[in-house]
């Protein structure tokens, strides 16, 4: 059975990883395409499969029914 110091020594060297990890996820792709119509996209949607950036006419056709996603 391992202790609490254990755990934290094995998860520190992968600290960095984690984070840069973390912050990837926040940052917007190099191509801020439309995920449908190939337009600038400025909306990511957090709880589409995959976050993918909309325009605006599609984000808005998108989640008609889905008012409740977290959208950026």
């Amino acid at each position: 059975m391992q202790s609490q110091n254990n755990y934290l020594r094995q998860w520190l060297p992968k600290q960095k990883s984690y984070l840069y990890h973390l912050l990837d996820q926040e940052a917007l792709p190099e191509n801020r395409r439309c995920f449908i119509y190939n337009q600038n996209g400025v909306y990511k949607c957090q709880d589409c499969l995959g976050e993918p950036l909309y325009c605006t006419g599609c984000c808005r056709s998108q989640h008609q029914y889905n008012p409740f996603h977290w959208i950026s």
